[in-house]
């Protein structure tokens, strides 16, 4: 978690924050200029806390610029950083959700089933969880198990709430806490190349299977 000692910082972060999450800006072609101007003001803000110094050799507009530590289905530390080298589809979602990230986790599986073997191994998921507090490591390696993702290229991630909150702003991504441990959220799954920048966002719906698996071979 990034402590701002700057208030000029925090109002720079809450500002794009709130251009990202607003209804004006949010649209499924997501805005380079705000995932941009967040990580920027990201990196500014992460300089002034020396224990979390601004990611090096990754590009400004990288979502790998966001170094907070998550924990993986194995109960390992994971940056996000950690995941370049291979493309890869990213998807908010929380385990005992019904409704939506069901159908984002089916059209996810289907994209993988679309894929060559040679395809499979430069291809990975990643799931972070939207409600933290109750999807531990082993409740995302029961769920993995439960829908029976490949632990070769499937990655569930949990963090704190600030965690969750910088990389949904990062990805355009909005989602509202309604009680009872219920989130309203986006459906949208983010495509990124192997130094994890934006290529495109689709909404998470089988329909938009066979689009996505096609496109991650023109990169």
């Amino acid at each position: 978690m990034i402590k701002f000692k700057s208030i000029t910082l925090f109002v720079k972060m809450w500002t794009v924050t709130a251009l990202l999450t607003s209804s004006a800006a949010y649209s499924l072609g997501f805005s380079q200029t705000y995932t941009q101007a967040y990580l920027q003001a990201y990196a500014q803000a992460s300089s002034k806390d020396s224990k979390q110094a601004p990611a090096q050799n990754i590009p400004q507009n990288s979502i790998y610029q966001l170094n907070n530590t998550w924990l993986d289905q194995d109960g390992h530390e994971r940056l996000l950083s950690s995941f370049s080298g291979k493309k890869q589809i990213v998807s908010l979602i929380y385990t005992h959700c019904a409704h939506t990230c069901p159908t984002i986790v089916s059209t996810m599986q289907a994209i993988e089933n679309k894929l060559s073997n040679e395809e499979k191994n430069n291809v990975g998921f990643i799931l972070v969880s939207l409600t933290p507090d109750t999807d531990t490591p082993t409740v995302l390696q029961s769920f993995a198990q439960s829908r029976k993702l490949s632990a070769h290229n499937w990655s569930l991630l949990t963090g704190s709430a600030d965690d969750v909150r910088s990389l949904a702003a990062a990805l355009n991504i909005k989602y509202q806490n309604i009680g009872n441990s219920e989130v309203e959220h986006s459906n949208i799954m983010t495509v990124l190349d192997q130094q994890g920048r934006i290529k495109f966002q689709k909404t998470g719906v089988i329909s938009n299977a066979t689009f996505t698996a096609k496109e991650l071979a023109n990169f």
